[in-house]
């Protein structure tokens, strides 16, 4: 089964579908429909609280908060000033200082503490720390900034990046080979009836 974990702004493009802003919203919806019916594994990282307890749009962010609680939740690394007691998140050990480093090195060149964004392109590092440390297969978003950076990250760090049509195009295709698969097993079954019988001389008529 694919592993799939999803970026915050997928979650939000998700729950705010009614925003001017949403995109990838039917793509989305696609994804979810394969994941209530078992065929992939949806998970977001303790980041997305993180990341959406920093709307200033109170209601929209009370409802999404709300409604993040329906997805299975995976640990990163833990921080001080973002970590709760009890979230999944790890200890950083030296395995993943170097993960986080590397992370930065090709995301983010030259990030300073002083960046305006600094606390949110941390949590960008975070989540993707969290779906490597999980050893999940995609890690799902529309961010241009990860995007663009994708075939390094494959290379470099073996974190699988896609926006969601590409994820919804490699599941439709897995479900495909399966289909094909089962056919072929189906067809092979009666293709070896059918040269038994020849063989043995049994079949109607011979």
């Amino acid at each position: 089964m694919i592993k799939l974990t999803f970026d915050t702004n997928c979650i939000i493009n998700l729950l705010d579908y009614k925003s001017e802003s949403a995109i990838s919203v039917d793509e989305l919806a696609e994804i979810i429909r394969y994941g209530l019916e078992g065929d992939v594994n949806i998970a977001i990282t303790t980041r997305v609280d993180s990341d959406v307890s920093k709307d200033k749009d109170q209601d929209r962010k009370s409802e999404i908060l709300k409604r993040i609680s329906m997805f299975p939740t995976i640990g990163t690394v833990a921080r001080l000033d973002t970590s709760k007691f009890d979230s999944g998140d790890v200890s950083a050990g030296e395995k993943y200082h170097a993960l986080e480093e590397e992370l930065k090195k090709i995301i983010f060149p030259g990030l300073k503490s002083d960046d305006s964004h600094y606390s949110n392109k941390i949590n960008d590092i975070d989540h993707l720390i969290g779906h490597k440390i999980n050893q999940r297969d995609i890690f799902v978003t529309d961010d241009q900034q990860i995007l663009k950076k994708a075939e390094t990250l494959k290379s470099s760090v073996g974190i699988e990046v896609m926006d969601p049509k590409k994820v919804l195009e490699h599941i439709n295709l897995q479900a495909n080979q399966v289909v094909l698969a089962q056919e072929f097993s189906e067809k092979f079954g009666e293709y070896k009836e059918i040269v038994i019988a020849a063989t043995t001389g049994s079949i109607d008529g011979a």
